[in-house]
């Protein structure tokens, strides 16, 4: 089979690896046996790069042996890509946690555990709207650890 691209479009999918890259292993320190084929493919590609002549994107290290996206990429949208996914994801994260924590808090392990899956939605969705409205007007400016 064979793709074609135009250099704008190639451009595209350099970023779109990136991001791909990037969600699959931002905080590992090492690969993942799982993610192997991830890497197979995105080499693949970003050996292509002077073929597309977005060779400023890409640079090669001569002792890894592998690819690597420069900082034009880094610097680029795809930062504000990250920073808008990071902040959305950070406080959904919170406002589910903390509902799940009031939720066992409240009712108990056991109780929950012979709640129907309604019954959960239901008294998970009241904590949530409780949290995203606490969260929205006051952000973090009310939470506090309690010793």
């Amino acid at each position: 089979m064979e793709i074609n691209f135009t250099k704008e479009e190639f451009k595209t999918l350099l970023n779109a690896l990136y991001l791909a890259n990037w969600l699959i292993s931002a905080y590992d320190t090492e690969e993942k046996p799982e993610t192997k084929r991830y890497t197979k493919l995105e080499q693949k590609i970003l050996s292509l790069a002077k073929d597309f002549g977005q060779e400023k994107l890409v640079e090669y290290d001569d002792k890894l042996k592998m690819y690597f996206h420069t900082k034009k990429v880094e610097d680029s949208l795809i930062e504000n890509f990250i920073s808008s996914y990071d902040n959305n994801t950070f406080w959904e994260e919170l406002i589910d946690r903390l509902a799940k924590r009031d939720l066992f808090e409240n009712y108990g392990e056991k109780a929950v555990e012979n709640m129907t899956g309604e019954e959960i939605f239901n008294l998970l969705s009241n904590y949530e709207e409780k949290y995203s409205i606490e969260l929205e007007k006051n952000g973090i400016g009310n939470l506090k650890i309690m010793k």
